[in-house]
């Protein structure tokens, strides 16, 4: 899939730390789908502000502020926002070293402590954690690294580290944790993508099936709410495709675009009856402009349905990556955030997107017109421009 192949080329040129901006613009709804986490800006210092967005009250909170770009840290913080399962806590993650990420948690209701957790010696370009939703059983997060798996216990901070071959994908369900892992395939050439749960308790591994037919290293793949549908991304002849698994057998096949209607597709979500994949997109409309949005891809196969959002200018190849959808956990509203979409990658003061469209976007998926809200999010101060006459 075309944001598999962007981010195993970004992930092999640059380091954990400075890669983070490619894959953290994401919302997260709360168990209870009354309230929304997501990136947002001081648009004093440009600093990255972990916000909440109260649905009922249609009030947004700041939970966390982090200091602006600075030195080394020209990107800022990024990040990786979730929920216990209860819904009593936020959960912060983001990048600090290469070998290491920081966890914050929080109580939403602003009663008892905060925890701070300091998370060391990850192993390859990026911890499953930061690049997906963590998953998290009771108190536990799991993270999937380079040769092996991680739990952290967010209450104590214990560790419990177990090494295995291959690089993990992990993703949560319920109170489940499945994998993903490319393997060699045994006295052949080529790899295959291994799909299992993990076990909570123990971290060991029960593989469900396995397939030569994708890409990636970690493969991205998608679990439906019951478990029954695994959805995989893939390509052939350089096409992006979704291949969808019920138990250990393949279902369907989806195209996404051809070869002479590009599309890219970053990562999906199943809808909550499992009848559609979401994920964002991007096309080219101009020479230097792009159109952003939410893809809707029928899990039977046939043509996907564009919502657009909002329009960028200049190729960023992790567009589609760092724009990641949640949907509800009553199947009703998607919601992503533009947060790190408004400025390029390699130059700090070029502007992408007009700052209204910098914003946390809610799609009505029980309505036929797929009704947008915007939540503006303040857009980043605007760029010193140094003074020709000095």
């Amino acid at each position: 899939m075309a944001a598999t192949r962007t981010r195993d080329a970004a992930l092999t040129a640059i380091g954990f730390a400075a890669v983070l901006l490619y894959i953290l613009a994401c919302a997260s709804f709360s168990p209870d789908d009354s309230k929304v986490l997501f990136p947002s800006n001081d648009p004093k210092t440009g600093g990255t502000v972990l916000a909440v967005y109260d649905r009922g009250a249609h009030t947004t909170r700041a939970l966390l502020a982090f200091p602006p770009p600075s030195g080394d840290n020209n990107d800022g913080y990024m990040i990786r926002p979730a929920w216990t399962p209860d819904g009593s806590h936020v959960v912060a993650l983001w990048g600090d070293n290469d070998d290491e990420f920081r966890i914050t948690v929080l109580p939403i209701s602003g009663k008892g402590p905060m925890r701070m957790l300091v998370v060391k010696d990850v192993k390859g370009d990026m911890p499953s954690a930061m690049l997906v939703p963590p998953p998290i059983v009771g108190s536990q997060l799991f993270s999937g690294e380079d040769g092996q798996i991680r739990r952290v216990d967010l209450q104590s901070g214990v560790t419990l580290v177990k090494e295995f071959e291959g690089d993990f994908l992990l993703m949560g369900q319920r109170d489940r944790v499945y994998y993903g892992r490319e393997l060699p395939v045994s006295g052949a050439k080529g790899t295959r993508a291994e799909i299992g749960l993990v076990d909570a308790d123990t971290l060991a591994l029960t593989p469900l099936f396995e397939t030569t037919e994708t890409g990636g290293d970690p493969p991205y793949f998608a679990v439906s709410r019951d478990g029954a549908l695994v959805a995989l991304a893939g390509e052939k002849d350089d096409v992006p495709q979704i291949l969808v698994f019920e138990g250990n057998q393949r279902r369907n096949t989806i195209p996404i675009g051809s070869k002479t209607d590009e599309i890219d597709v970053g990562f999906f979500q199943w809808s909550r009856d499992a009848s559609t994949l979401y994920g964002a997109f991007r096309t080219k409309v101009a020479d230097s402009e792009y159109q952003v949005g939410v893809l809707e891809i029928p899990a039977a196969g046939g043509a996907g349905r564009q919502i657009p959002l909002f329009r960028v200018t200049g190729k960023e190849d992790s567009d589609v990556s760092t724009l990641q959808v949640d949907v509800s956990h009553d199947g009703k509203t998607l919601a992503a955030a533009s947060t790190y979409l408004q400025q390029s990658s390699a130059s700090k003061g070029q502007r992408r997107m007009r700052p209204e469209d910098v914003a946390l976007y809610f799609i009505d998926l029980s309505r036929p017109d797929r009704r947008i809200t915007k939540v503006t999010i303040p857009p980043l101060p605007a760029p010193v421009v140094a003074d020709a006459r000095q």
